[in-house]
């Protein structure tokens, strides 16, 4: 039997997802990949019968994403372990921002539970919630945010994915004035401007902003382990959240580990990750001791 693609497979775990969420009463919306609304989408012509037609191409997407209203995340987790799937790194090694957890099913694949979105706050949910739209993936229907949040949602990505990402184009550079306006709008409703400012390289004058460095470190792909945690140091705002970025920075987590590899890692391969990381660490303070 053929495998299904890709973006057939990763349909149908939103899908799947929403049917655990329903039954778990769980808030949730659908975002990124298959969920994105057909406007948003990249058009190629091709030829039909002789004749030129154009098609949507489908966004690209390695996992299925799914945003979770806050105080349903850990409801919405355990239903989800109940039907197989286990967890492969936890909010705080799945990013530098801290809020995604990335869960596997052994039959069909990889899912981001996201408890925020990176950019906006966590009260954001209620208004994104408030405006929802819905479309059908994998024959359920799935709640997706408004066609204006979704424009904001892929600017935010596009804003942490370096300074070409193809969501800029898709949400911005089709965009009508009038559409603009009203992105900028909702990003200013939902305490959004930094993360807006970032994807359209619009940081100066943010410079003071606890999350500048963090924001621009991501929006110029920078490749430095160091700028990523002095930014992550400045960004953390208690003293909670400030000793969590020294834990990563001294401990390794052998999840983010497997969720790279595939598999539950061995003592050999953690212990190169770890002499990897020094390794990268000593190399960094050296060339930035050549260049003071």
């Amino acid at each position: 039997m053929t495998e299904p693609s890709n973006h057939v497979r990763i349909t149908l775990i939103h899908g799947v997802l929403q049917r655990i969420a329903d039954d778990a009463g769980v808030r949730m919306l659908h975002i990124k990949g298959p969920a994105v609304a057909p406007e948003l989408l990249d058009v190629k012509t091709k030829v039909e019968d002789g004749e030129e037609v154009e098609v949507t191409v489908p966004r690209g997407s390695g996992d299925a994403d799914v945003l979770v209203h806050p105080a349903d995340v850990r409801r919405f987790l355990k239903a989800v372990h109940r039907y197989g799937w286990v967890k492969k790194t936890s909010f705080y090694t799945g990013s530098a921002f801290g809020h995604a957890q990335n869960i596997y099913h052994p039959k069909i694949g990889n899912a981001d539970v996201h408890r925020y979105y990176p950019g906006l706050p966590e009260s954001a949910f209620q208004q994104l919630w408030a405006n929802r739209g819905s479309v059908t993936l994998g024959n359920v229907n799935c709640p997706v945010p408004s066609l204006r949040a979704q424009r904001l949602i892929l600017l935010l990505h596009g804003a942490r994915s370096g300074p070409t990402h193809p969501d800029v184009g898709r949400a911005w550079g089709r965009a009508s004035e009038e559409e603009r306006a009203d992105v900028r709008y909702l990003a200013g409703l939902l305490n959004a401007e930094l993360g807006l400012a970032a994807a359209l390289d619009e940081l100066d004058g943010w410079e003071k902003h606890p999350e500048y460095l963090l924001w621009k470190h991501f929006r110029e792909a920078n490749p430095s382990r160091l700028n990523e945690w002095r930014a992550r140091w400045r960004a953390a705002r208690t003293l909670r959240a400030k000793s969590r970025v020294v834990r990563s920075f001294i401990f390794f987590d052998p999840s983010s580990l497997e969720s790279t590899l595939g598999h539950k890692p061995t003592a050999g391969e953690i212990a190169k990750r770890n002499v990897a990381r020094i390794g990268t660490l000593v190399r960094e303070l050296r060339r930035r001791r050549d260049e003071q």
